[in-house]
């Protein structure tokens, strides 16, 4: 079901920004390249290596992520600027991506490594991933006029580096809740 809704939130927002923005690059991102993403828990989920309840802790996260991206895209970044929305979403996003590192290396290799490595692992992954992702929305605003950069208020230098800075906070604030949830997610490897 939660899986179904993230489509659903994908499609729609696809079809907003096709017909009534003209926006082919978004609508392809939430038309294409979303619902596959979505899909690849269900694919590790056949590894073998979890139980259910992790396939549908991904997903959760999935629509989180989902329904955070379609309201920014949707109506903050272009009515409500004045909300900085972005900041939230970068926050808000990379927060929920520690627990999906975490998730992805633990069904890949079969284990969960100690606390402080996992959070060590995703917090480099994610560090990383934060620079890679702002580089191609950079990339790609010049090569294919994305308007990947929503705050049309300020410069693209100053968006890139507000992004980054709430992308590390969102690392930092999701530690604590990595801690705690370590316990739930050593229940989700299969003995």
């Amino acid at each position: 079901m939660v899986l179904a809704i993230s489509f659903v939130v994908a499609y729609i927002t696809a079809a907003v920004e096709w017909f009534l923005k003209h926006d082919t690059y978004t609508a392809i991102s939430f038309a294409v390249v979303i619902p596959l993403t979505l899909l690849i828990p269900r694919l590790l989920y056949r590894l073998g290596t979890v139980k259910r309840p992790w396939r549908e802790y991904v997903q959760r996260i999935g629509l989180y992520i989902v329904l955070l991206n379609a309201a920014g895209t949707g109506y903050f970044h272009t009515n409500a600027p004045q909300y900085q929305y972005d900041r939230l979403l970068h926050f808000a996003a990379v927060f929920w991506c520690v627990p999906l590192v975490i998730m992805f290396a633990m069904v890949i290799s079969g284990r969960l490594p100690k606390t402080r490595t996992a959070i060590l692992y995703a917090c480099i992954v994610l560090f990383v991933g934060i620079f890679l992702w702002e580089g191609w929305q950079y990339f790609s605003d010049h090569v294919f006029r994305s308007r990947s950069f929503y705050d049309a208020r300020q410069a693209i230098n100053r968006d890139f580096i507000e992004d980054v800075v709430f992308g590390i906070l969102g690392i930092f604030a999701s530690i604590p809740y990595i801690r705690r949830r370590m316990p739930t997610y050593r229940s989700y490897l299969r003995a």
